[in-house]
Parts: C-alpha cells; sequence; structure tokens
C-alpha cells in the first residue's frame, strides 16, 4: 500500500488551512455571507459540510473536484476557524473523509463535524465567523453569471 492519503477520519491539525468552495449566489459584492456555510442540525453526523484540505489539493483543483467552475474558493485555517467553539466544550472537528465523486483528489476532501448538536444560533453564530474569516482570504473570486 502506497503511503501518504490520509487516514479517514483524521483530525485535522490547527495549524493547518483548508479550502471552501464559495456557491456565487451567496457571495455579495465578492464578499462570502453566511450562506457558503449552510448547516443544519439534521445533517448526518458523519457526513458534515465539505472543505479541501490545501495540504492536499490547490485551489484550482478544488473546483475541479467540486464540478463548479464559476464558484470562488476561501482559504481559513483551522485554528481560527474553532476558536470560539472550542470554548464552549463542544466537540467540533474538520476530518478528512474520503469522497469518491473527487476523484484523485478524493483524498483531499475534509469535512466539519460536530456542529449538528450546537443549538441554532450556536451554529448561525458559527456560519457569520467563518463567513468573516473566508471574506479575509478570498483566493479565487465566485465568477457572477
Amino acid at each position: 500500500m502506497a503511503s501518504g492519503p490520509s487516514v479517514v477520519g483524521e483530525i485535522i491539525p490547527d495549524n493547518e488551512d483548508v479550502y471552501r468552495g464559495l456557491n456565487p449566489k451567496f457571495v455579495e459584492e465578492g464578499v462570502p455571507t453566511m450562506d457558503c456555510f449552510i448547516m443544519s442540525a439534521s445533517d448526518p453526523i458523519d457526513d458534515g459540510i465539505s472543505f479541501g484540505r490545501v495540504r492536499d489539493i490547490s485551489a484550482e483543483n478544488l473546483l475541479v473536484a467540486l464540478n463548479k467552475p464559476s464558484w470562488g474558493v476561501a482559504q481559513l485555517n483551522v485554528a481560527e476557524a474553532l476558536a470560539g467553539v472550542k470554548a464552549t466544550g463542544l466537540v467540533i472537528d474538520f476530518r478528512q473523509k474520503d469522497a469518491a465523486d473527487w476523484g484523485e483528489h478524493r483524498t483531499a476532501h475534509v469535512m466539519l463535524t460536530g456542529y449538528q448538536s450546537m443549538k441554532k444560533q450556536e451554529r448561525n453564530d458559527l456560519r457569520r465567523h467563518l463567513a468573516k474569516l473566508a471574506a479575509k482570504k478570498v483566493v479565487i473570486p465566485a465568477t457572477v453569471n
């Protein structure tokens, strides 16, 4: 077996960054809104919202993996993204999970997990926080059709 791919379920360390695809419908004047980070209590616990691990995929290849060429891409640091929630005692992490539909980049797929147990207001606070961080580092702007 070749070495390199992350173990499924590996927690992404705080010092790493992740990419998030930005749907142009949820970007206003180039700025990502909280709707770029839709989270629901009913999302399966083992299948949260998707990100790409910067270590394992480029921003351009993230758009290829997502099959969303008009989307933008933002880069977020794991520690900054989770800073507010770690203090609450809730277990919320970025975890690697292979995504077969990402083809050769399947091991770069990362998901946010644990937010399903948050209260709606807490989830919305997290969404706003992620959108603010994303706005600071948009690496590929979304294309408006």
